[in-house]
């Protein structure tokens, strides 16, 4: 959605201070050098050996960033489709989907994209061919890979151009006709559009539209025009938009994008013809009419079709450009200061329908009475959930569970388990599998597939003769290759390379390979998953570091790899600092799971004295592991959850299934209202069979609340407010716990000010526990008025705890 802030409308005559220098110091060219904006950076980001690239969109989704373009032999051909990529950052992209034109042997051309109110990505394209009439369309997609069969949209001969959601979807059409008109269209749902207000500009070639929604309710579009004096129009309507009033710019334009910033400017990003044809960017006078370039982007040739986002106080231009002989895509980054009393800390967060938890500051502004408390989850009454029998003897080769994996899989309805078989001595250790129908009754199946021990009757599924330990294992949704379709990553004592990799059609009947990039270590847990954000599979594993004064210390290494043979280090990702008391200095793995667009990992910590490990300890915590919470939003950069505490305990009972170690099995799931969190719990210490001691090693269940890994607690009375959001939902849902007292929920403004019937007086108060309590004010529970503007939250927390808000659409 393209908006301004309430009260700037259409803020025309601060163009004149930006490029004048009104109150600030001055050059000799009469422009505040403090103040013009800058190019910090263009990159090359797509180029491809046989096609051309064309018409760009960009938007930020769900914590990627995601462009749309069209690629073709020419500008002219007829045979494009839409080529998507993304990037975590900006800077590395990759291939996201590829878009074909619906009907055979026509073109697609001028893709858009935008995010519906229930948080999907929309793409909007049209297909064109000489001598038929053109027909527009539109895709939905939660990730942008993945997309839904095209509906058609709009008439046929009809050219729909950008979809941008206010109270509704809104597009422009226009006649494919040289002599046509412009139709304004409105939708419900982003798929079936119908004429909104009468028709305009009948008998001219009316051609490409910018929409912009301002938050008092009254849209700006930017206009092209290819016929009379070829110039461009700018046009005005209040709701509900079927009034329109156009002004002629006085300037020949292509390819138009429009955005307002955070104080209230209308930038545009067009082609120019005076001359050389360029991509500039220039500013919007509504109230004069104008358009004033104020910077050219390295362009020439068939250039411009921009996408605009403004993120982190720059604003951010996919455009393509033929100025280096081919035609391909660019990224540029301009640094435009903001007006005085416009700071970037107060850019809302767009955080659209997504749920918003606590565990970190990415949505508080201020915390005052309040503070956050690190929730453990609940032991199941009846762990262990799964216990190998005969018992482990001294010496014996009777079999433990040591490590392991833990999928729900959706299709088949069944809970799935590979877990580590270890012996005694932990060599010939295997690969076994389990099932369960509901997550806590688990069934050992005789496969008869490998002889261990001397028989078949087992349920083993992958055994070498060396030993295989730790396995990663998971159902790839992602993998098209059917006898792929589970994948895992291992340890084998006895190869080449440390770590194995194995595929299968079904989870039980497994090839293995050690052939490829892989990853050089270890004989803890490999937690593997597909991360769509990245567009990699990631995978953790231990590195093994020497200190200065010789000790080992054990660190978390992600590594990553875009076909599962092939693997690359990025680097460790978690290690001890001088936050870690001395004996807790040892990170022994992490699994990890995606929740919310977020990522939330699970890190057991190994404590000990470094130079005597193998001694008896002297300390109730030597010798011991038990798991930290640790947090990410990009999968890149982790943080400690909780100031370092304990997230799930050790028993404090000699004897108990996890009174020595708890390892997270991979990787913790939703179930219904509930993440469950499967361990492996040793009685026994970590070396306790270097003492000849029982070490045991059972398959246990941890219970947390859903989004209940940090919460917002408070005494008496206490408030959160958070930074400034824009969200896209019609009512507002909080997850909380206010048995013992009250939560009321009011909603701000820009300036911080009360929304009227939204305030604190407003609020009716939610005086029970529910994951899913639906704020309501006097006036009820519909915030679809505010969709887009920026707003802040005021939680008042009497005696409750808050885990997560989100705003939902129905």
């Amino acid at each position: 959605m393209r908006r301004i802030r309430s009260g700037l409308r259409i803020m025309a005559i601060v163009v004149v201070a930006t490029v004048t220098g009104v109150g600030h110091s001055v050059d000799s060219s009469g422009v505040a050098a403090a103040q013009v904006p800058q190019i910090s950076a263009v990159q090359k980001i797509w180029s491809q050996p046989t096609h051309q690239s064309f018409f760009t969109d960009l938007i930020r989704f769900r914590g990627t960033w995601i462009c749309c373009f069209r690629e073709a032999a020419t500008h002219g051909s007829v045979d494009g489709y839409i080529q998507l990529i993304r990037s975590s950052d900006g800077q590395r992209w990759v291939a996201a989907s590829r878009i074909d034109c619906p009907p055979p042997n026509q073109d697609l051309r001028d893709p858009k994209l935008s995010i519906t109110p229930d948080g999907r990505l929309m793409l909007t394209a049209t297909a064109y061919q000489p001598q038929r009439q053109c027909r527009s369309y539109v895709w939905f997609s939660d990730d942008a890979q993945h997309w839904d069969t095209p509906t058609q949209i709009g008439p046929a001969g009809e050219w729909l151009w950008r979809t941008v959601w206010h109270d509704a979807a809104y597009n422009f059409g226009r006649s494919e006709k040289v002599r046509g008109y412009l139709q304004l269209y409105r939708s419900e749902d982003g798929k079936h559009f119908r004429p909104h207000g009468a028709r305009q500009f009948d008998d001219v070639y009316v051609n490409e539209t910018a929409p912009v929604f301002l938050n008092d309710g009254t849209c700006v579009t930017l206009l092209r025009r290819d016929s009379g004096s070829n110039a461009a129009l700018i046009g005005v309507a209040q709701p509900p938009y079927k009034e329109w009033s156009w002004k002629d710019l006085g300037v020949r334009i292509g390819g138009p994008e429009m955005i307002a910033l955070p104080d209230g400017r209308l930038i545009a990003a067009v082609r120019l013809y005076d001359g050389s044809a360029r991509t500039s960017l220039c500013w919007i006078d509504v109230q004069q009419g104008t358009l004033q370039e104020f910077l050219k982007l390295p362009s020439g040739g068939d250039t411009s079709y921009a996408g605009m986002v403004w993120h982190q106080g720059q604003l951010w231009i996919s455009y393509y450009s033929s100025h280096e002989q081919k035609s391909s895509i660019y990224l540029a980054k301009v640094t435009i200061p903001l007006t005085a009393g416009t700071h970037e800390s107060s850019d809302p967060i767009d955080v659209g329908v997504a749920r918003q938890l606590f565990i970190d500051d990415h949505v508080v502004e201020s915390m005052d009475g309040v503070f956050r408390v690190l929730n453990r989850p609940q032991k199941y009454a009846h762990n262990p959930v799964l216990e190998l029998k005969p018992a482990q003897q001294v010496g014996g080769q009777q079999l433990i569970v040591a490590q392991g994996s833990v999928i729900y899989d959706a299709e088949e309805k069944l809970f799935k388990m590979w877990y580590e078989g270890a012996t005694y001595q932990w060599r010939n250790n295997v690969v076994c599998y389990a099932w369960s129908p509901d997550g806590v009754r688990w069934t050992l199946p005789n496969l008869g597939l490998v002889e261990y021990q001397g028989s078949r009757e087992n349920n083993v599924v992958l055994h070498t003769g060396a030993g295989e330990m730790a396995p990663g294992a998971f159902k790839d949704t992602h993998e098209k290759d059917p006898a792929r379709r589970y994948k895992m990553l291992y340890f084998s004592r006895g190869n080449s390379s440390p770590v194995g990799v194995g595929f299968s059609a079904d989870g039980i009947h497994w090839k293995t390979t050690t052939q490829g990039r892989l990853i050089p270590i270890g004989d803890s847990l490999h937690p593997v998953l597909w991360d769509g954000k990245l567009g990699k599979y990631v995978a953790h594993s231990r590195h093994n570091h020497i200190t200065p004064e010789g000790f080992e210390q054990r660190q978390v290494l992600q590594s990553e790899s875009e076909d599962f043979l092939n693997w690359t280090r990025y680097g460790v990702i978690m290690k001890p600092d001088e936050h870690d008391p001395p004996g807790h200095r040892q990170f022994y793995d992490m699994s990890w799971m995606n929740y919310e667009g977020v990522y939330v990992g699970f890190m057991s910590v190994y404590h000990l004295t470094p130079s005597e490990q193998f001694k008896t300890p002297q300390t109730a915590w030597e010798d011991r592991v038990d798991v930290q919470l640790t947090f990410s939003r990009d999968n890149r950069h982790w943080i400690h959850a909780g100031n370092r505490q304990t997230f799930i305990p050790n028993s404090k009972r000699p004897g108990d299934y996890d009174y020595g170690v708890i390892y997270t099995m991979h990787r913790p799931m939703v179930v219904g209202d509930e993440i469950w969190i499967y361990y492996v719990g040793y009685s026994g210490l970590h070396w306790a069979t270097r003492r000849n001691e029982i070490q045991g090693g059972v398959v246990c269940l941890a219970k947390l609340r859903l989004d209940g890994f940090v919460s917002v607690d408070t005494g008496a009375r206490g408030t959160l407010t958070t930074r400034p959001l824009v969200m896209s939902g019609d009512r507002l849902v909080v997850n909380a716990d206010a048995r013992f007292g009250a939560l009321r929920v009011e909603l701000l403004d820009r300036a911080g000010n009360p929304i009227p019937g939204f305030s604190q007086a407003d609020a009716l108060p939610i005086t029970s526990d529910a994951v899913r309590h639906t704020v309501r004010w006097q006036r009820g529970t519909d915030v679809a008025q505010l969709r887009g503007q920026p707003i802040s939250i005021r939680f008042h927390q009497e005696r409750c705890k808050l885990f997560a808000f989100q705003f939902r659409a129905k």
